[in-house]
């Protein structure tokens, strides 16, 4: 079934996508994030979970 202007419009408007979080939201799970990280002790991880650890630092 091809797009008309009209069906076009329609499907363009539907959005199934969720409301963004606001920029306030954003900063506080960045910075709960961070605090886990610093919070990790590196030396009870095994070696594949430095690496793991290492992946998400940079």
């Amino acid at each position: 079934m091809p797009f008309t202007s009209e069906t076009a419009k329609q499907a363009g408007s539907i959005s199934r996508r969720g409301k963004s979080l606001s920029a306030e939201v954003r900063n506080q799970i960045t910075e709960v994030a961070e605090e886990l990280i610093k919070a990790i002790d590196i030396t009870s991880l095994s070696n594949k979970d430095k690496v793991l650890y290492l992946k998400t630092n940079q």
